[in-house]
């Protein structure tokens, strides 16, 4: 199923690690309408040849992540931006379950998860902790739990 509301935006400044990510939005259960990925290396650092249907955007070198993302969502169609950085591989359901809990929570205009780290065979949580915005407009979905709302999976 393709979200036609959904813009997936991947800032990279040329990683290797940009393909896996950028492979693993087209795995997801639900599909993108858009994958943007930002070069910001300077020195076109990216393959567009490895990266069919993307949209690639050149930064002029090295603006950071933020204002990397801040270029495409200038530039997506989608009502929705998911942000991945490009050494993310992120599991099947991941938007999907974004997606839904932002449908069932319109209060929140913000959903994040955690992340697993696998590094040199040990498996961590991160972040250990979560933020929890006294207004709500800012939720960090963790667990199964967004807020205070249950959610399924994450």
């Amino acid at each position: 199923m393709i979200s036609e509301e959904l813009t997936v935006v991947i800032p990279t400044i040329g990683r290797d690690s940009l393909y896996r990510a950028v492979e693993s939005v087209r795995s997801q259960s639900i599909h993108a309408a858009e994958i943007i990925v930002v070069d910001d290396s300077g020195v076109a650092a990216v393959d567009e040849k490895r990266l069919p249907g993307c949209v690639v955007l050149r930064t002029t070198g090295r603006l950071g992540a933020a204002a990397a993302r801040n270029a495409a969502m200038r530039h997506a169609k989608g009502d929705l931006i998911a942000v991945v950085d490009d050494d993310e591989e992120s599991l099947p359901q991941h938007l999907a379950v974004a997606l839904e809990s932002l449908r069932q929570h319109p209060e929140v205009d913000v959903v994040s998860s955690r992340a697993l780290v696998r590094q040199a065979g040990v498996t961590r949580v991160l972040p250990t902790d979560v933020y929890r915005s006294p207004s709500r407009s800012l939720t960090t979905c963790t667990g199964g739990t967004c807020g205070d709302h249950e959610i399924g999976g994450s």
